[in-house]
C-alpha cells in the first residue's frame, strides 16, 4: 500500500510472480476468469461408507497443507517441468538480437498465484502467496483455512502423475504442449478445486457459495479461457491419474486416490459439459471463436476429408483408426466419440426402461440416425442439447420399426424423466422437452418450442435427404402434440 492507508482496508490477495527479464513472454492472467456455470445438479444421499471415505480423503490432503506451510513440486515433477521448458533462442527485437526462452515458471506460476487467490476467496479469507522466482517453492499464507493449500497439493500430485503417464506413452520426459499451456494449468487447478469443494460439501452438508444445496446445486467452475473443451478432456486424464488402481499413484500418492463418489461426480460433470460445449454462449464469451469447440467444428467441417476422419461414421474401431497430432482434430474427435458413446448408453437404457421389443435392434437403429445426423447435419446440434437429437432419433427408429404410437413421444419423455430425476431437478429436465431451438436464427432471437415441434419442423426434413429409407412416407410419421 504505497499511500500508507490503513492496510485492513486493502487486503492483499496475491503477489503475482513476474519475469524480470527484459522481455516478458507470458503475461499474468487478468482479474476476470470466465466461469462455467452448471445448474440443476442433484445428489443422492451418501452411505456411511461414502461419507467416511470422503472425510478421510480431505483429512489426508489437508494434513499435508497447513494454513501456513511451504509447498513445492516434487523432484520427480520438476524433472518433467524442466524437460518441457523451451531453451533460449535468438530473437529479433527492434533490430537487435535478444535471448528468449519459455519456461514452465513463466507459464504456470502466474496462473497458480491467481487461481490460489480465487480459491481463498471461497472461504472468505484474505491471503497472499509468495512464489519464488525459480518456482522452487510456493508458500501460501492462509490464516483461517487450509483448503487453498490442499487444492495446490492435489494439483501438484495430479500434474506429476499425468505427466508421468504421458512420458511413458511419448517415450520422452518433455511435454511442452501440456506444460507450457496456460489452459492446462488453470483447468487442472479448477478440477482439483471442484473435487475438494464437492467432497467437503458432501461430507459435511455445509452450504457455501460454490455448491449451494443437495437438491439444486449451481456449479461455478472458474477457468482461464471460455470453452470448457480443455477442462472436459482433462477430466479423463485426472480421473485415471488418481484412480485407486493406478500403480504410480499407489507408489507415491496412495492416500490421494479419488473417493468413489468423486469419480461418479466427475463422470456426471463430463456428461453435462457435453451439452454445454454445443452452446453459442461459449462462443460469445470470447473474441477467439476458433478456440471454442463450435469454432473447431466449423473449421474442420470445411474440409470433407478431415471431417470424415474426425466425425464417427462407422464402428468405434474404424473411427479411432486415424491418428493425428493436430490439436483441434484430437479435441474434436475425442469429444464426438465420447458423445456417441454416452448417447448409445442412454439410448439403450431408455429402450430397456420402455420395455420395447427387440431392444438392441431399436437402439442400434436410433444410433444410426444419430451418428448420421452428427456427420451430415452437425449444425443442428449447435445451441441444442445432444439429448434432444438423441430422443428424436429414438422416436424415428421406433416409428420406422412400427412401434409408434405404442412407444410415442409422451412415453419416451416419461421414461427419460424417470431415469434422470435422481440427478437433475425438474426444471432442468423440462427444458430438454420444452425449450428447443426451432429456427436457425442467432440464439437470442431464435424461435423456441417443444420437442414435438422440433421433430416435425426441423428434425424430419433434415433427415430426409440422406436417410430416405427411414423417412419413406414421412407424412405418416408426423407427430401430433
Amino acid at each position: 500500500n504505497a499511500n500508507g492507508a490503513d492496510r485492513s482496508q486493502n487486503d492483499i490477495h496475491a503477489i503475482c510472480y513476474r519475469n524480470h527479464q527484459a522481455e516478458r513472454t507470458m503475461p499474468p492472467p487478468t482479474d476476470g476468469l470466465n466461469a462455467i456455470q452448471i445448474s440443476g445438479w442433484k445428489e443422492s444421499p451418501l452411505s456411511g461408507a461414502e461419507r467416511d471415505e470422503l472425510k478421510k480423503w480431505i483429512s489426508h490432503i489437508s494434513s499435508g497443507a497447513a494454513p501456513a506451510c511451504s509447498l513445492a513440486p516434487s523432484h520427480r515433477l520438476k524433472v518433467y517441468l524442466q524437460a518441457s521448458s523451451l531453451p533460449q533462442q535468438s530473437s529479433q527485437t527492434n533490430g537487435s538480437t535478444k535471448p528468449s526462452a519459455l519456461t514452465w515458471e513463466m507459464v504456470a506460476l502466474p496462473v497458480l498465484n491467481y487461481c490460489l487467490a480465487k480459491a481463498a476467496r471461497d472461504f472468505g479469507t484474505a491471503c497472499r502467496f509468495i512464489i519464488s522466482e525459480t518456482g522452487d517453492h510456493i508458500v501460501p499464507y492462509v490464516t483461517t483455512h487450509p483448503m487453498p493449500s490442499a487444492i495446490l497439493r492435489l494439483y501438484f500430485a495430479a500434474l506429476e502423475i499425468i505427466l508421468h503417464h504421458e512420458a511413458a506413452k511419448r517415450k520422452t520426459d518433455a511435454n511442452p504442449s501440456m506444460v507450457l499451456n496456460v489452459r492446462v494449468h488453470s483447468s487442472l487447478f479448477a478440477l482439483c478445486r471442484f473435487c475438494l469443494h464437492k467432497a467437503r460439501h458432501l461430507s459435511t452438508g455445509h452450504q457455501h457459495d460454490i455448491l449451494l444445496s443437495t437438491e439444486n446445486q449451481s456449479l461455478l467452475i472458474e477457468d482461464i479461457g471460455t470453452c470448457p473443451i480443455v477442462y472436459y478432456k482433462l477430466i479423463d486424464s485426472f480421473s485415471k491419474a488418481l484412480s485407486p488402481g493406478n500403480e504410480y499413484a499407489a507408489s507415491f500418492y496412495q492416500r490421494m486416490a479419488l473417493p468413489s463418489r468423486i469419480i461418479q461426480s466427475l463422470r456426471r460433470l463430463q456428461e453435462m459439459l457435453l451439452g454445454l460445449m454445443w452452446m453459442n454462449s461459449c462462443v460469445k464469451m470470447t473474441g477467439d471463436v476458433d478456440s471454442t469447440f463450435i469454432g473447431m467444428i466449423h473449421k474442420l467441417k470445411q474440409n470433407p476429408t478431415t471431417w470424415k476422419e474426425v466425425c464417427p461414421t462407422g464402428t468405434e474401431k474404424e473411427a479411432d483408426s486415424t491418428a493425428s497430432n493436430d490439436k483441434e482434430r484430437i479435441f474434436v474427435r475425442y469429444v464426438l466419440r465420447n458423445l456417441v458413446k454416452v448417447s448409445r448408453r442412454r439410448t439403450l437404457a431408455l429402450c430397456v426402461h420402455l420395455s420395447v421389443p427387440e431392444t438392441s435392434a431399436v437402439a442400434s437403429k436410433a444410433m444410426m440416425v444419430f451418428v448420421n445426423m452428427l456427420y451430415h447435419r452437425v449444425d443442428m446440434f449447435i445451441d441444442r442439447h445432444p439429448d434432444q437429437l438423441m430422443l428424436c432419433s429414438l422416436y424415428l427408429a421406433c416409428s420406422k420399426m412400427k412401434l409408434a404410437p405404442t412407444v410415442g413421444f409422451q412415453k419416451i419423455k416419461d421414461a427419460y424423466m424417470e431415469m434422470n430425476e435422481r440427478f437433475y431437478d425438474t426444471s432442468t429436465l423440462n427444458s430438454i422437452f420444452y425449450e428447443v431451438k426451432l429456427s436457425e436464427l442467432p440464439s437470442s432471437n431464435a424461435k423456441r418450442g417443444n420437442l414435438v415441434s422440433f421433430y416435425n419442423e426441423v428434425f424430419t426434413p433434415n433427415v430426409r435427404p440422406f436417410w430416405k429409407s427411414f423417412v419413406k412416407g414421412a407424412p405418416r410419421n408426423r407427430v401430433n402434440g
